[in-house]
């Protein structure tokens, strides 16, 4: 359940030309001092974000050159809760548009079940509003992309981040909240998904791990909160964007379309597009559009 190495590359390359800039050369990877002091535009890994029992979490960021604070989009890999990096996704073009653009990596299911895997995603989302000054970020400009298991947690954050669980303890003293969120193919029902494919060789293990080794149906309030739309209408939330293809052998299609029914219905902006013929694996396509979505609700005019 990660998008695959080749459509990170793609997306980059998409971010790029919709940039209207080259490459170039690598930019400088430099190292910060985290004392509030702002940094060179440049990029930034494996910056250490928190510590969740002893298991040491990464991120790294991109800071375009320019006039700050910029607005940050955070990118949540893939993998099926199992496997996937930060490092799968090279954001370089999307700093080329004006956004902070952080990759995180999170707890993988087989160093702990959910929810470790959103406790370090909304902790990774305070330490970047925590260190806002130093990366030129706007604190109040924050959205998250994931693709799928990665849209799964990036829905949750979306939906669920003011809950004490979903939310952490990592990072005291920010907001976890988003002001945008962008789903690709992402699970939002555990139960129904487990229905409909849990004997999927690669999805059924995937799924019985997240949540423990017990297939969800087993773990019913487990699974409930892990399923994004247990959590819509519980507190307002921010405009999503989600995009599936009704081709998807992975993750059926039926997913999102329950999830944007559900937004819709509790009042909550939701942009939907089935890609016809799209597999799991949606490809550079939904960039263009992606990146507009997230300029809109962004990068206001004013």
């Amino acid at each position: 359940m990660r998008l695959p190495w080749y459509t990170q590359i793609v997306l980059i390359a998409s971010v790029i030309a919709l940039a209207g800039c080259g490459v170039g050369g690598s930019p400088a990877t430099t190292t910060p001092v985290d004392d509030q002091t702002p940094v060179a535009p440049g990029t930034y890994r494996a910056l250490a974000y928190d510590r969740p029992d002893g298991h040491e979490q990464l991120l790294d960021l991109w800071v375009p050159a320019g006039r700050g604070p910029f607005p940050v989009v955070v990118f949540i890999h893939g993998g099926g809760w199992s496997s996937g990096s930060r490092t799968d996704a090279d954001l370089a073009g999307l700093s080329s548009l004006g956004y902070v653009a952080a990759s995180i990596d999170y707890r993988l299911t087989d160093v702990a079940p959910f929810p470790a895997q959103i406790q370090d995603c909304c902790s990774a989302i305070r330490w970047l509003r925590l260190h806002a000054a130093t990366y030129s970020i706007d604190p109040a400009r924050v959205g998250a992309w994931g693709g799928s298991a990665g849209a799964q947690l990036a829905a949750l954050i979306g939906l669920a981040s003011h809950d004490a669980i979903i939310a952490g303890t990592g990072n005291p003293g920010a907001s976890s909240a988003v002001q945008a969120v962008v789903d690709y193919s992402g699970p939002a029902d555990l139960i129904a998904l487990w229905a409909a494919k849990g004997g999927d060789p690669l999805l059924g293990p995937m799924m019985r791990a997240l949540v423990g080794g017990a297939a969800p149906p087993d773990r019913p309030e487990l699974s409930a909160m892990a399923s994004p739309i247990t959590w819509v209408g519980t507190r307002a939330a921010p405009p999503f964007q989600i995009m599936h293809g009704d081709a998807d052998s992975l993750v059926p299609v039926a997913q999102s379309q329950a999830l944007a029914r559900a937004l819709l219905s509790a009042g909550i902006s939701c942009e939907l597009t089935i890609w016809p013929g799209k597999d799991h694996d949606l490809g550079a396509d939904p960039i263009g559009p992606t990146i507009l979505f997230l300029d809109r609700i962004l990068k206001p005019p004013g």
